[in-house]
């Protein structure tokens, strides 16, 4: 399970980066769902 955060309509424009504090916000939650995801599943958090 591979969890990126960036919006996909930002991906590649100048304001990219601009959403940093949503991205930290999304990263807070992948990795509490990270807690529940079963053993022998790889998750990746971009």
């Amino acid at each position: 399970m591979i969890i990126n955060p960036t919006n996909p309509l930002s991906l590649g424009k100048y304001w990219e980066y601009e959403d940093d504090r949503d991205k930290e916000i999304a990263r807070k939650y992948a990795k509490k769902l990270e807690e529940k995801v079963p053993q022998g599943v790889e998750f990746v958090i971009c």
